[in-house]
């Protein structure tokens, strides 16, 4: 029952029973006494009922988040988890990763190594990936992004294995998430010369989503959806959104 109407929480009588959440976000822990609580909400897959939504559970062949199989883990470098994980940002299924952002200045040395262009409010997320096979003469890199107020601006890097440094590879002026949480906005990014990005040892790629604001002073919150990085000239998303 709960995998078809949501959980005990979803349907509480009296909400300031619960502790609260940031009404900010669609998902995530309880933590704000002051605030309304978080609706946990159902499992998303009820074509058929409840009945075929557990036996989608019991019976899918993965762990269910397969848009992105080369992704396999992440870091936030700079900024403070708000919620979310790694498996948010394998599907472009609006369960996100939420970063809030840290000020920081170029000069300290506070962004990596990685020449940030500016000081401010911002995130750095890392992301490492993998190839399936060593000679790949394209990849193509799909983000999907939302900022929680204006507008920002995202640059995409990945590191050079040759030149052992960070590389501008896009940038993306990144906007408030669409009130239909069925459209998605996704930038693009086909890269040549893919060798340099992975490493010949075990064929690992390393991306970092580096974010600021437009127009807001104090922090921010980055809502990341979906990262995918695959080999080009086949993949399905090559025609998705883009700058």
């Amino acid at each position: 029952q709960a995998v078809g109407t949501g959980f005990v929480q979803c349907g509480i009588i009296d909400p300031d029973d619960l502790p609260g959440f940031p009404a900010i976000l669609d998902c995530g822990p309880d933590i704000d006494p002051d605030s309304g609580p978080n609706r946990i909400g159902e499992y998303p897959f009820l074509v058929g009922g409840i009945e075929s939504s557990a036996g989608h559970i019991l019976t899918q062949s993965s762990a269910g988040f397969d848009d992105s199989p080369l992704v396999d883990s992440m870091t936030i470098l700079t900024g403070e988890l708000i919620q979310g994980n790694v498996f948010s940002i394998k599907g472009n299924d609006a369960n996100y990763l939420v970063v809030e952002s840290r000020h920081t200045n170029p000069s300290d040395g506070s962004q990596g190594g990685h020449g940030g262009l500016a000081a401010g409010e911002v995130t750095d997320v890392m992301i490492e990936a993998h190839m399936d096979s060593a000679n790949v003469q394209t990849i193509v890199l799909s983000v999907e992004s939302y900022v929680s107020g204006g507008s920002g601006i995202e640059l995409a890097y990945l590191f050079d294995w040759q030149l052992n440094r960070w590389l501008v590879v896009g940038v993306a002026l990144v906007g408030l998430r669409p009130a239909d949480n069925d459209a998605s906005i996704i930038t693009t990014f086909e890269l040549p010369n893919a060798s340099q990005f992975i490493r010949a040892s075990d064929r690992q790629i390393m991306i970092r989503l580096w974010t600021i604001s437009l127009g807001l002073s104090g922090p921010f919150q980055v809502f990341h959806d979906w990262v995918n990085i695959e080999q080009g000239g086949g993949g399905q998303f090559l025609s998705s959104g883009g700058l």
